[in-house]
């Protein structure tokens, strides 16, 4: 299916090319044409975050990623406002976001667009699997989606020339951790970059196809300039706060309960463990077998842990 005669739906469309690589400016600049700005319009959202691994609203960080190995690597950890599973983001990862009226707001319109896309840039005959896409049997792109009453957001990833030694390091769950929990879980699929089939192949390359794809009198970058006035950046600036708050990140967490383990020593030669249940990202109960609170390095610390917010490394020390 080509992008052409799709195009012709979006009326009004703008283009516009983020400035910033702050993961938690882009989603608020991304939210902001959702909630705030003229419903009648059309976006398409271009961005490349800084590295990060973003989660969907309803997922559990300690399933999706480490928390604390982000932390030491000093990678972004951030919840977006749509489903979806966990993505990284790096300069090498474009980013593009069709914000558009309700009833325009079908995946079919980013998929066209995504593979119109790729076939300018020489790689043919990609495939659609779910919310995915892949180029010989490697995932290049996944997508999420978001709806309001008025308003559609359709986003992806375009994996170009992105780092996948970190990636695959940022998208390992906390070690050591077992958790029960009903939030979304991400499905894992062998990935790759564009750049892995055509060496040639850059970001800004990619940006310039898109801006090709788009007939000139359907774009108006004079227009998205506006958005960085003062009234439009203090709304942004609003949204920015909320998804960099702990009470949004690791507050959203669905009810979970996570099992740990005792690390072994003579002192505790068999394996034993214990069981929290963590609600909104605070501890509400931390269950321990008498026989073996002899065995944890720091009970009463321990109990001290409940109602106060989860950081797994400060009960592993525990222990």
């Amino acid at each position: 299916m080509l992008f052409y005669p799709m195009i012709s739906l979006l009326k009004n469309l703008v283009l516009y090319e983020s400035p910033s690589s702050d993961p938690f400016f882009n989603l608020a600049l991304e939210h902001y044409f959702m909630e705030a700005w003229a419903l009648e319009k059309s976006v398409l959202l271009l961005y490349r975050n800084a590295p990060s691994v973003v989660i969907g609203k309803n997922q559990n960080p300690w399933l999706e990623t480490s928390p604390a190995f982000l932390a030491q690597n000093k990678i972004n950890l951030v919840r977006r406002y749509s489903g979806g599973g966990a993505v990284y983001h790096d300069p090498g990862n474009l980013n593009l976001s069709l914000i558009l009226p309700s009833g325009l707001g079908r995946k079919e319109l980013l998929f066209s667009l995504l593979q119109s896309i790729l076939d300018r840039a020489g790689l043919k005959n990609s495939e659609v699997k779910g919310n995915s896409l892949f180029y010989k049997q490697k995932k290049i792109s996944g997508s999420a989606y978001y709806y309001k009453k008025q308003r559609a957001l359709l986003q992806c990833t375009l994996l170009v020339d992105a780092n996948l030694a970190m990636l695959h390091e940022s998208l390992k769950a906390e070690a050591d951790l077992e958790i029960n929990s009903c939030a979304v879980n991400s499905l894992r699929a062998l990935v790759a970059n564009c750049r892995d089939f055509d060496p040639d192949l850059s970001v800004s390359r990619i940006t310039g196809i898109i801006k090709a794809l788009l007939p000139q009198n359907n774009y108006n970058t004079e227009e998205a300039r506006l958005f960085l006035e003062p009234a439009f950046l203090s709304k942004i600036q609003a949204f920015r706060e909320e998804l960099r708050s702990w009470n949004w990140v690791f507050g959203k967490t669905p009810q979970f309960e996570c099992r740990m383990n005792l690390a072994h020593s003579e002192k505790n030669p068999k394996k034993v463990s214990m069981t929290i249940k963590i609600n909104c990202g605070i501890i509400d109960q931390i269950s321990i077998n008498d026989d073996i609170i002899s065995k944890i390095k720091n009970y009463s610390g321990l109990i001290h842990q409940q109602n106060r917010v989860f950081d797994a490394g400060v009960i592993k020390s525990m222990l």
